[in-house]
């Protein structure tokens, strides 16, 4: 059985990021209502099946933060020494690396993970060379206001390239994963 709180969430996932009730329970999403969070979706982060670390997204426009991540001292593992859905794709010939947790929803959880930005740490990079995938293809947001994305995405790629075959995909202008289906992004990978 639903509640307001509920709906609201679902409407802000299926108005802002065009999400179904299937990819809510698959990326296993939650709401808070109350507190620091309060008025957020809830993306958590597993490592082996535990839950190491969460990432809030209010869905209130006059929120002071639209995204805030557990406090380091409360969480197992940082976001920045993980990358988002990582054992979901273990195993998997291509993976397709993108900026946002929902972007890695859209994209496909059985294929894509996320780096949480555009700044790839050191313990990021170990992770993405460490999973051995045939294909890596580097797929960040393409921001009109950040002219730097396309260059880090080449830079990701060629780090990655001695363990993967790589490819960097440019999105439409002012585009992300998040806002695009699943078949626009299939055409652009195929490309």
């Amino acid at each position: 059985k639903s509640n307001i709180w509920q709906e609201i969430a679902r409407k802000f996932l299926k108005d802002k990021y065009n999400l179904t009730w299937e990819h809510i329970i698959e990326a296993d999403l939650y709401y808070c209502i109350y507190g620091r969070y309060k008025h957020s979706i809830i993306i958590p982060f597993y490592l082996d099946s535990k839950l190491v670390n969460f990432i809030s997204r209010a869905w209130n426009k006059n929120a002071m933060k639209r995204y805030d991540n557990c406090p380091n001292e409360l969480s197992l593992v940082n976001t920045k020494k993980m990358v988002y859905n990582y054992n979901n794709v273990i195993g998997q010939k291509t993976i397709i690396v993108v900026e946002g947790c929902f972007d890695a929803i859209k994209t496909g959880l059985d294929r894509a993970v996320a780096v949480c930005g555009t700044e790839v740490s050191k313990e990021q990079l170990t992770i993405l060379a460490g999973l051995s995938a045939e294909n890596i293809i580097i797929m960040l947001d393409n921001d009109p206001h950040l002219t730097t994305t396309r260059k880090k995405a080449q830079d990701l790629a060629d780090y990655l390239s001695p363990f993967s075959k790589t490819k960097v995909v440019k999105l439409p202008y002012g585009k992300d994963p998040g806002e695009m289906e699943r078949g626009e992004i299939d055409k652009l990978i195929a490309c």
